[in-house]
């Protein structure tokens, strides 16, 4: 698959990179990561990152990731590849709805459990710990140069989605691929510091999240009024992060976070376990993911509830 991939960016002039909306570190990490590596290995492409500059605006990744982003219009797709990266279903992708209307020729590289089946070549890799991590591999074997900026972009997806080293997904080859972008200048302690580095008001935020969260039986919940965007200036994407809080306990086995995506109207919630399968569980509500770590999408409280009890249910069995 590899070669027909690597096939594919020499025979196209231009190429878009997408990834999954409410983006984090892998997404952005992947996307602007294989886009980089590109630019260093590969003469007069054109290549654009699918996306909204306001996803960067209020997102704690801004100061890693700094664009651009582009909205792709019917133009841009003329006799461009698209490669679509960290995405299991076609209603996740950042910009596309749908491939009914598309002619272009498709790449899906991703780590999730396959969704959905899309893409005429397909890279996927699901015991690996990130998407950064495949792009990686993939720059090792091409014997691609690889800048200090596309290892740090990399190293970024590989820290984040990784839980920092600390996931059942880490393996050896994910400490590989860490000491090769560290070999090519990626700075843990420069990367890891921006990361912390978080303004006030989100640790007013956090704590918040704390004093405020509930607990039935060993799920932690807790959904976020829509009102705190405003009060802390936080982005629904950044807040959607703090799911990380909800199972700092080791009492916890499951978390259920959700905050409100104003721009799509629609509330988003992530649900982690540290025990039990849970994605099949958020595909019952037009989401899915790693069987740990997942997304969704609800109406309101009533389906929040619902959720949550199905949560409960899964945790006594």
């Amino acid at each position: 698959m590899i070669k027909q991939f690597l096939e594919e960016i020499k025979n196209h002039k231009k190429i878009i990179l997408y990834r999954h909306q409410k983006p984090d570190g892998d997404a952005f990490g992947s996307q602007f990561g294989l886009g980089e590596l590109i630019k260093d290995n590969f003469k007069n492409k054109e290549i654009l990152f699918s996306g909204e500059e306001e996803e960067l605006k209020g997102n704690y990744l801004n100061k890693i990731f700094k664009g651009p982003l582009k909205k792709i219009d019917d133009n841009d797709l003329k006799d461009a590849l698209l490669i679509i990266l960290d995405t299991a279903n076609i209603e996740r992708i950042e910009g596309i709805d749908s491939f009914d209307n598309v002619k272009n020729k498709v790449i899906k590289i991703d780590h999730h459990a396959t969704a959905e089946d899309y893409g005429d070549i397909k890279i996927i890799h699901e015991k690996y710990s990130s998407t950064s991590e495949i792009i990686s591999e993939i720059a090792e074997k091409s014997k691609w140069n690889i800048s200090k900026k596309s290892a740090e972009y990399l190293l970024t997806g590989l820290i984040t989605d990784s839980g920092r080293f600390m996931f059942s997904s880490v393996s050896e080859n994910t400490l590989h691929q860490a000491s090769i972008l560290v070999k090519n200048n990626a700075k843990t302690s420069k990367l890891s510091g921006m990361l912390n580095d978080r303004d006030i008001n989100f640790v007013r935020l956090q704590g918040k999240i704390l004093s405020s969260f509930k607990v039935n039986k060993s799920v932690a919940s807790y959904m976020m009024p829509k009102h705190l965007h405003k009060k802390f200036g936080v982005s629904y994407s950044t807040a959607s992060s703090m799911v990380f809080l909800l199972m700092s306990s080791k009492e916890i086995k499951y978390g259920l976070f959700s905050s409100y995506d104003s721009k799509n109207k629609v509330w988003k919630v992530s649900i982690r376990s540290k025990e039990k399968p849970i994605n099949k569980i958020a595909e019952k509500y037009s989401g899915g993911g790693h069987k740990m770590a997942s997304g969704a999408k609800i109406n309101g409280k009533g389906e929040f509830n619902k959720l949550l009890k199905e949560l409960v249910n899964l945790s006594s069995k």
